[in-house]
């Protein structure tokens, strides 16, 4: 995991991008390169948006639709008002394989719905 130079208050809402392999892009604050690493700053609970591959280089890397079903199931912690949940946030997928596209999009929607039921 790597993190810009530059000092970060914990107010800041921070962005994440989660990619093994691509440089990460002008305007985010943090390269996660494994589903763990990007789960771990999930859970800190201050990111505003998460930006995910889904391949990560397979094995241990884990891929961004684990990403993606942790923020689903603790959307719908959230949207229960259960401990552990996860505030809204905003995602992205920047993936090139279509099937995980799919994938990571319909967890993440499903999340978009918890978040909006519980604001209901």
């Amino acid at each position: 995991m790597t993190t810009k130079n530059e000092p970060r208050t914990r107010t800041l809402r921070m962005k994440v991008w989660l990619d093994n392999d691509r440089p990460m892009p002008t305007g985010y604050d943090v390269h996660a390169r494994t589903a763990a690493e990007a789960i771990a700053l999930l859970t800190q609970g201050d990111t505003r948006l998460i930006s995910l591959d889904y391949n990560l280089g397979g094995g241990a890397n884990g891929t961004g639709y684990e990403v993606a079903r942790w923020i689903r199931e603790h959307a719908r912690q959230w949207s229960q008002q259960e401990a552990g949940g996860l505030a809204p946030l905003e995602w992205r997928i920047h993936s090139r394989n279509p099937i995980g596209i799919l994938r990571i999009w319909f967890a993440l929607r499903k999340a978009d719905r918890f978040w909006k039921a519980r604001q209901e």
